[in-house]
């Protein structure tokens, strides 16, 4: 790819990728091999911020990563009354995360954006305890965990 572009500059050349520029994004690897003047970043607004928004909550105060092929800690965020909002895979699903929490002993509403701002855009909100024993399959999403009464 790098190479490609090296010896394409005469070229106008855009590379596409999806997802929020600044969060797990291909910004740094371009910045690697690029100087920043020679990018052209495009950005629009980020699933974290749309689902946020979609569910009337703010996220300033939220603890924000990403547990897609990576652990991270969101137990010691939400154990401090943390929001927390999580961009998800195959592998640690709403139900994991709900079964988690609730081994934790934390209470709370889970919410979980699928294919948001598409027309087919799904948002399920319950509580940890119903969302630890539900039976669908959720690929990549956003999750959304307000605590409460913990």
């Amino acid at each position: 790819l790098v190479l490609y572009i090296k010896e394409n500059r005469y070229k106008n050349i855009s590379l596409v990728v999806s997802g929020d520029t600044g969060f797990y994004s291909m910004v740094p690897f371009m910045k690697n091999h690029f100087e920043v003047e020679e990018l052209n970043i495009i950005s629009g607004i980020s699933s974290m911020q749309y689902m946020f928004s979609t569910i009337g909550h703010s996220y300033e105060d939220a603890f924000i990563a990403s547990v897609h092929g990576r652990n991270c800690d969101y137990l010691t965020p939400i154990k401090n009354g943390r929001k927390i909002g999580l961009l998800t895979d195959n592998k640690t699903t709403p139900q994991v995360i709900a079964q988690t929490l609730l081994g934790n002993k934390i209470k709370g509403t889970i919410f979980v954006g699928e294919r948001l701002s598409y027309t087919d855009e799904k948002i399920t909100s319950m509580n940890l305890d119903v969302m630890s024993k539900i039976d669908s399959i959720f690929q990549i999403n956003v999750v959304v965990v307000i605590p409460c009464c913990t």
